[in-house]
């Protein structure tokens, strides 16, 4: 199934105190901003079709759709625009996580296959060569401030229930602002939301408390009401 981006960054701070972990993250060059500045030079390059002025290592790792490939090639060879942009940065890991919204020019070669569900409707294709949005993931890797891993996941027409408008339409939504520490969740609980991916499997063996209002997103497209078992009780008509 085509696609859903999702990555949890997973350490612990373990015992820790604050202080000795900011100095490490000094120390290392994993601090927010750092990674923010490494973040934004990759997409500038990505935008420019050109990665040789990132901060590269030797032994870079670099993947596309689960498929390992040079850096430069792939999508690197028809990245537009970013229309929209929000990072997730992990500075005890040392590394960074952006869900964006991409300009491409469009081509029949890269067009997904669709699944064989009731309930999706044949997208129309725009004519070839025409500029238009696709789904663009990357996770970033960064030691001793250089780009180690770099792990991308694109998502096109044909590919499940794309809706590239649908996450433009959230872009007036606030997703980048830091909380105070009051209002944070612990490290701990956030590894915790690992268990939704444990779900899926055939026998689960984990249960994974919702919220009342929970919205899942998939490719850009949101059911506002999932019942327990994950049967739609109320569909997007977007992404019908």
């Amino acid at each position: 199934m085509k696609r859903i981006a999702l990555w949890l960054l997973l350490p612990l701070l373990g015992w820790e105190s604050l202080p000795a972990v900011k100095a490490q993250e000094v120390l290392s060059g994993c601090t927010r901003e750092a990674l923010k500045g490494i973040t934004d030079k990759y997409f500038t390059a990505l935008e420019k079709r050109d990665p040789s002025g990132l901060p590269l290592a030797a032994n870079v790792k670099f993947t596309e759709n689960g498929v390992e490939l040079a850096v430069g090639k792939g999508f690197w060879q028809t990245a537009g625009r970013p229309l929209l942009k929000r990072t997730l940065i992990d500075t005890v890991k040392c590394g960074t996580h952006t869900n964006a919204v991409m300009e491409e020019s469009f081509s029949s070669k890269t067009v997904g296959s669709p699944m064989a569900y009731p309930w999706i409707k044949p997208q129309p294709m725009p004519a070839e060569g025409t500029i238009r949005p696709i789904l663009f993931g990357v996770r970033l890797r960064v030691e001793n401030q250089k780009i180690s891993e770099v792990e991308t996941i694109i998502a096109r027409e044909g590919d499940y229930i794309f809706n590239a408008a649908g996450l433009l339409a959230t872009k007036d939504q606030d997703w980048d602002s830091t909380l105070p520490p009051e209002q944070r969740s612990s490290r701990l609980a956030m590894i915790a939301a690992n268990d939704y991916f444990d779900m899926f499997a055939a026998e689960p063996r984990v249960d994974t408390p919702f919220a009342t209002a929970c919205e899942r997103w998939e490719n850009g497209c949101g059911s506002p009401k999932y019942s327990r078992d994950f049967s739609i009780t109320e569909r997007n008509r977007d992404c019908s």
